[in-house]
C-alpha cells in the first residue's frame, strides 16, 4: 500500500515546531522518495534523501542523519525549548 498526503495534509496548519525529515532513498513507503522529500521541501521544511537507506534512515545511516539533525537542533534550539516548555 502507498501512502497518500491526505492525513498530512489535514493537519499541517497544526504543527508549531520546526521540522527536520529524512527519508530513505529506498523507502518501500514511497513510490517516489525524491519526489516525497521535494514535496516537504516545498512545504518550507528541509527534508534530505538518505542514500542507502530504507524506512529507518537513523538506524541504518547514522553517520548522516545524526550529524544533520544536531545541527538542525542547535540552530533552532530556542524554538524547539520553547514549544516544550509550553507543552510542560
Amino acid at each position: 500500500m502507498q501512502l497518500d498526503h491526505s492525513v498530512a495534509e489535514a493537519r499541517l496548519a497544526q504543527i508549531r515546531s520546526p521540522l527536520r525529515a529524512f527519508i530513505g532513498d529506498g523507502d518501500p513507503d514511497f513510490r517516489d522518495p525524491v519526489a516525497e522529500a521535494a514535496w516537504i521541501n516545498g512545504l518550507g521544511d528541509p527534508c534530505e534523501i538518505v542514500p542507502d537507506a530504507g524506512h529507518y534512515p537513523h538506524a541504518q545511516r547514522p553517520d548522516i542523519v545524526v550529524p544533520a539533525t544536531l545541527a538542525f537542533l542547535a540552530e533552532h534550539r530556542n524554538a524547539v525549548m520553547d514549544t516544550w516548555k509550553s507543552r510542560a
